[in-house]
């Protein structure tokens, strides 16, 4: 009887590790291939959150909404684009915005960012990787082009993305979720969106990706926020990683 057991112990230890070997070579010859990744900006490449809530709060405060702190501006606005934000508030309380509004607001973010601004420690490698590899790279944000382009400018990642592949709402009539600006990006960088990997940190934005039919890399390792990973998750990313240093294995680097 105790040979038998031991038999039965030999035989099902076998079978796992068949099972398991078989699973790696599947996943390992069965990774998709990308052509083009883009790259959300805020909370992604560089978390400048503080930066862009503080200013907010400091106008809408100024405006009269006093209850508008940085922290609910953040739980209120996460990857809403400024003029949708201008609506929201416009809509609700009847406020009426400066004409110079948006172009103030984000002189006053980029004066902020080199103090109010963290980086991921990876992500300088992984974009140097893929920069000197045959995928392409490119920023599409929610983001105001002006502030997009001095945060990627403070991280020292324009060596990287060049202004032309440099793409935020305003190129398009609807800012994430919507497809329009992940397709816009897409078609000017001339690939397939079945060929595309986005990376985004909010559940607005991956649905930008999603409802283009594109890839998404649910990015958790700046976020402010201790339950974006399952929202990221359940929205419907494909994958979900903590360190930017993880995407090079995504796309096979």
């Amino acid at each position: 009887m105790g040979l038998f057991l031991k038999d039965i112990d030999i035989y099902f230890n076998w079978l796992l590790c068949s099972f398991v070997q078989t699973r790696y070579h599947y996943c390992m010859t069965d990774k998709k291939t990308y052509s083009l990744i883009i790259f959300d900006c805020d909370g992604t490449l560089a978390d400048t959150e503080p930066a862009c809530n503080k200013v907010l709060s400091d106008s809408l405060m100024d405006l009269g909404l006093t209850d508008y702190t940085p922290e609910k501006c953040m739980d209120t606005f996460i990857g809403t684009a400024l003029p949708a934000i201008m609506d929201m508030v416009t809509d609700k309380y009847g406020t009426v915005f400066p004409d110079d509004y948006i172009e103030r607001d984000s002189a006053k973010i980029i004066d902020m960012l080199e103090t109010h601004m963290t980086l991921d420690p990876t992500t300088d490698g992984v974009l140097k990787a893929l920069f000197e590899s045959d995928i392409k790279i490119a920023v599409g944000s929610n983001g105001m082009r002006q502030t997009v382009l001095g945060t990627l400018n403070a991280a020292k990642y324009d060596q990287y993305f060049s202004e032309d592949r440099v793409f935020t709402f305003s190129d398009v009539a609807r800012p994430k979720p919507a497809p329009d600006l992940y397709l816009h990006v897409c078609s000017q960088m001339g690939v397939d969106p079945q060929e595309t990997l986005v990376i985004e940190d909010t559940v607005k934005g991956a649905m930008g990706g999603i409802n283009a039919n594109i890839d998404v890399v649910g990015y958790t390792g700046l976020t402010h926020r201790e339950s974006v990973g399952d929202r990221l998750r359940v929205a419907g990313c494909k994958y979900m990683t903590q360190s930017m240093a993880e995407l090079l294995g995504i796309v096979g680097l």
